[in-house]
């Protein structure tokens, strides 16, 4: 029998001053069971008129601040790396900001076409979509050690950018299969500045980190709450999805044996079970998916930021 949890949400006033919706987890949670956040139930951007003037406009060196659809760009280890962004017009003192890494063969603009992820955000949130590296075999590095790798450098360089240019209340990273193999790589590497990530089609890579006696790589940053989505024949109860099993392992530190399961809506979705408040793990393993993106996984992995924001 399935159980549902629900979350409550409400304002927490943010260092800048204003409000950002977030989510309290009872105590007697059993399940995670994902609420979709209606706009009617929330304040709508407009709605809140004090900004949150980020360092790089203020003083006499004041940069313009872009918003709405454009293209960017920073130098990273001697190369320009590009990327995509989406930032909303009316903005209130703090947003999200989200990461989105594309597949080998795709760019940042095409994923943010692909997945859709702003369709549900509806404006309460920042995004940015990093194209993979043109030099390299692959798009995304996730096998490198953190201080040669180039993506590593790019999310550190950006992130620090974007920071100068907008008020952030949470930082989030998703991806679709290379760059879902990545962002599970950047979940581990820089989990003390991720709030959640959400993953498509993706695995944990073995990059030589370090590893407990059972096999399972010790991150160096604390854990995130985690987000899978695969195909059923690959995840199946989740027994062939490694990324799954990591985040489930490294969520739990008191109990890293603690495999358990439980059904949530909607089919084919497993919350990890005993988990520590604010460490959830959630699994979505669909029947037949192969390489299209999950039509739910939208919704899904917005609601899911939403709620740990």
């Amino acid at each position: 029998m399935k159980t549902k949890l629900t979350y409550s949400l409400f304002l927490l006033m943010t260092a800048c001053g204003g409000a950002v919706p977030v989510a309290v987890i009872p105590d007697d949670r059993q399940v995670i069971s994902v609420q979709s956040s209606s706009p009617a139930a929330i304040p709508s951007v407009g709605a809140i008129s004090t900004v949150c003037m980020p360092p790089a406009a203020i003083g006499p060196d004041a940069q313009p601040i872009p918003s709405g659809v454009g293209t960017g760009s920073v130098s990273v280890g001697g190369l320009d790396r590009t990327y995509t962004f989406s930032v909303p017009v009316s903005r209130p003192d703090a947003l999200p900001l989200i990461f989105v890494f594309s597949d080998d063969h795709g760019t940042g603009a095409q994923i943010r076409e692909a997945l859709a992820l702003e369709a549900p955000a509806e404006g309460r949130a920042i995004f940015v979509y990093p194209d993979g590296d043109p030099t390299a075999l692959v798009a995304w590095d996730s096998t490198s050690a953190p201080d040669t790798n180039r993506d590593l450098l790019l999310f550190d360089v950006l992130l620090a950018k974007l920071k100068s240019q907008f008020c952030i209340s949470s930082i989030f990273a998703a991806g679709y299969r290379r760059g879902a193999h990545f962002t599970n790589y950047l979940g581990c590497q820089r989990g003390d500045q991720l709030r959640a990530i959400a993953v498509e089609g993706g695995n944990f890579d073995d990059f030589n980190g370090e590893k407990s006696d059972d096999g399972v790589i010790l991150c160096p940053t604390p854990a995130v709450s985690a987000f899978v989505i695969d195909d059923a024949v690959t995840g199946g109860s989740w027994v062939g999805a490694p990324d799954f099993k990591h985040w489930m392992n490294w969520n739990h530190p008191s109990d890293r044996g603690d495999y358990a399961t439980l059904p949530v809506d909607p089919p084919g979705c497993l919350a990890a079970q005993h988990e520590p408040p604010g460490h959830e793990v959630l699994g979505c393993f669909i029947v037949d998916l192969g390489d299209t993106i999950w039509p739910l996984q939208a919704q899904m992995v917005w609601d899911f930021f939403y709620s740990a924001n």
